[in-house]
């Protein structure tokens, strides 16, 4: 499944969906688990195998002109967690790089793509970590959904206003955000989307 198929199948689901009263009680409500890199790169294994054959039967694509794809829950785990500097996928397309590679960014948007997908199939058909919005530090006010497209166009070789440092921090908060306990740790919120897309 590419990029653009998942953010079609969240996001029709959201098509008439209202403004949201913010979150301001510290236990997570809104019934969102997610995980880190560490945690998809072999902690979770059952639950990897399922969302990955589920919404990613062509595998995880991430990128734009450049791209990167992993092609099966063990390429997925050979791969994160994955550090080091952030930077823009090499030219062309790259496949399973497993420990080969390491980008910093790209770990965070895989594990991003699978907490998606794993909010979707735990609401049934619906999501709600997509339009949740960030509170604070540089990327304050964007929805989830935006500051995933924009790190795919970062690390695909499009413009994007934003740093990969300021890219990756933020997915690294959106991916810690949630516990399994059930507590929002307060980076993002339900509410009204109060910042505008930015490099289009």
């Amino acid at each position: 499944i590419t990029l653009t198929a998942l953010l079609v199948i969240i996001c029709n689901q959201f098509i008439s969906a209202g403004t949201a009263k913010p979150n301001t009680t510290e236990k997570n409500n809104l019934d969102i688990v997610t995980y880190s890199q560490g945690k998809w790169g072999g902690q979770i294994n059952d639950e990897l195998t399922m969302v990955f054959n589920r919404y990613f039967p062509e595998g995880i694509k991430l990128g734009a002109e450049n791209s990167m794809v992993l092609s099966s829950p063990q390429a997925v785990e050979l791969f994160l967690p994955s550090g080091m500097s952030p930077k823009p996928f090499p030219f062309g397309q790259i496949t399973d790089p497993g420990l080969n590679y390491k980008n910093a960014l790209a770990g965070e948007l895989v594990a991003l793509s699978l907490n998606l997908a794993l909010d979707h199939y735990r609401k049934d058909g619906a999501s709600t970590l997509l339009h949740l919005v960030i509170t604070e530090g540089e990327t304050k006010g964007m929805t989830v959904e935006e500051v995933f497209i924009q790190a795919n166009r970062k690390l695909g070789g499009s413009y994007s206003v934003y740093s990969f440092n300021i890219l990756t921090e933020a997915l690294y908060a959106i991916n810690r955000n949630f516990s399994e306990s059930g507590t929002n740790k307060g980076f993002l919120q339900e509410g009204q989307q109060f910042a505008v897309n930015k490099g289009e």
